[in-house]
């Protein structure tokens, strides 16, 4: 019985492998996404779109292809069209979510994972990028005048949020696995010990990787925007909640509990951020998400895993970070300033929901790491040298980290909100250190003008709607 369940996982593994294109179909992701990567930091969205063709949103990795046309048609400015395939991205993640658990299709791919590679799954999305698409989203309608629409993608993204949240419950420090008692943490350090260093150091900067502080950000300007001060401040503190340490959350707390009248509140807010809180406004206001830097790639690091017999290796991706020379940015009108604060780290936010997730990916590799090796005993033992020889190979050729992330995303978003002395008509927002500049037209009788900013090589691309 046992040799015959080993021919049939080496059979399997096999089977698997060939009817999928075998090593061909498994891809590097980080080196396929580099030439838009590139394209992105010269400033040219066009070019990097075009990587990523609309033909190429087939199979199982569509979700993440139309993430990253989502992204990019977001930078130009096609604001309808960046919707249209984060919506259809959105869609097939959930059609993946209510597939029935039992399906020819999913035990196919289960087979599949177990036994070769991770990559025979359907892209699905991290976590913190399902958050993220119903935020652009949210900033796309915001950007097209649509303010109901953009609601009712910050009340996605608080679903998301929500159901993230209570399934993904605070995990106990259980981080065993494997026959000998092996752990990923010990595994981790030993194979990449500085990368585990900085994934754990980005991945402590970050309250939970399922509560995103821009889309709440995002909310609240949606609510003050239609009139709903007091939703907007609870927005804003569910923010704060997420990422306590923005100044431009400090700044809009103080200001909108001042704005509702809340004494109380407003006392405890300059108690708290050592400030006062500056004099109520009515004037028209200029509100602008400055993003800059790409956010991190995935590379892989060999692990060993022991086992009763002795140790095998495994592939598995850890997050690696792209510096950015850009601080911040000083937005500036009619003889008034005011900088720039991080609102969203997608490094941290990145490296957090990886490190939550590690366990699972690293118990699922001891799992077919040892099925692997008792395929390649059981070949080697009908077929001796030949199948020992080929098990390995096959072993070794399907061993490879499934890399795929959303790789156009920004390193950081950041914002701030300043408000226009009468009479002004332009705003100048300025990029710290490189100095790049964009001035952007204030409408006459707007309320509230919406800046979207990226910082790259070429300067600033900047876009804005007027309320």
């Amino acid at each position: 019985m046992a040799g015959s369940t080993v021919r049939v996982l080496g059979f399997l593994a096999l089977s698997c492998a060939l009817a999928l294109g075998g090593c061909a179909s498994l891809e590097n992701y980080t080196l396929r996404a580099a030439p838009a990567r590139q394209y992105v930091a010269a400033g040219d969205f066009q070019r990097a779109a075009e990587v990523f063709p609309e033909r190429s949103a087939r199979g199982r990795n569509e979700v993440l292809i139309r993430l990253e046309r989502g992204m990019l048609l977001h930078e130009q400015g096609r604001f309808k069209e960046s919707f249209d395939e984060l919506d259809l991205a959105w869609r097939r993640m959930k059609e993946y979510e209510e597939r029935a658990v039992v399906s020819v299709s999913k035990t196919a791919a289960f087979a599949g994972t177990l036994a070769v590679n991770e990559q025979f799954s359907p892209y699905t999305g991290e976590d913190h990028e399902k958050v993220m698409l119903h935020a652009i989203n949210a900033v796309n309608f915001l950007m097209l005048g649509d303010l109901e629409a953009a609601r009712v993608e910050v009340l996605r993204a608080y679903a998301v949020q929500r159901e993230l949240s209570e399934r993904h419950p605070p995990q106990a420090p259980d981080t065993q696995g494997g026959e000998a008692g092996a752990t990923w943490e010990d595994s981790l350090r030993r194979a990449d010990a500085e990368g585990y260093r900085t994934v754990s150091a980005k991945a402590a900067q970050v309250m939970s990787p399922y509560h995103n502080a821009y889309a709440s950000i995002v909310s609240a300007l949606v609510y003050e925007l239609t009139g709903e001060p007091g939703e907007a401040y609870i927005e804003l503190k569910k923010a704060y909640e997420a990422f306590p340490a923005s100044d431009y959350l400090a700044n809009e707390l103080l200001r909108l509990s001042a704005v509702l009248g809340y004494v109380e509140d407003r006392r405890a807010w300059e108690l708290r951020f050592g400030r006062k809180a500056p004099p109520v406004e009515t004037g028209a206001s200029v509100v602008v998400f400055f993003s800059h830097g790409l956010g991190p790639t995935k590379e892989p690091v060999t692990l060993p895993i022991p086992l009763k017999n002795g140790v095998v290796f495994a592939s598995l991706p850890v997050y690696r970070f792209t510096p950015s020379a850009v601080s911040h940015a000083r937005v500036s009108v009619g003889g008034r300033s005011t900088v720039t604060s991080p609102i969203l780290d997608i490094d941290a936010v990145a490296a957090r929901t990886l490190m939550d997730t590690f366990p699972g990916l690293f118990a699922k590799q001891v799992a077919r790491s040892f099925l692997k090796a008792r395929a390649v005993s059981g070949m080697a033992h009908d077929r001796n040298g030949l199948g020992a020889f080929f098990g390995t190979l096959l072993a070794a050729a399907t061993e490879q980290a499934d890399l795929r992330t959303w790789s156009t995303l920004p390193k950081q978003i950041q914002a701030s909100r300043i408000f226009v002395p009468a009479g002004e008509r332009q705003v100048q927002v300025e990029a710290f250190p490189t100095g790049y500049r964009a001035a952007v037209e204030i409408p006459p009788g707007a309320r509230c003008l919406v800046v979207v900013c990226r910082h790259t090589d070429a300067g600033l691309s900047v876009h804005s709607k007027s309320y």
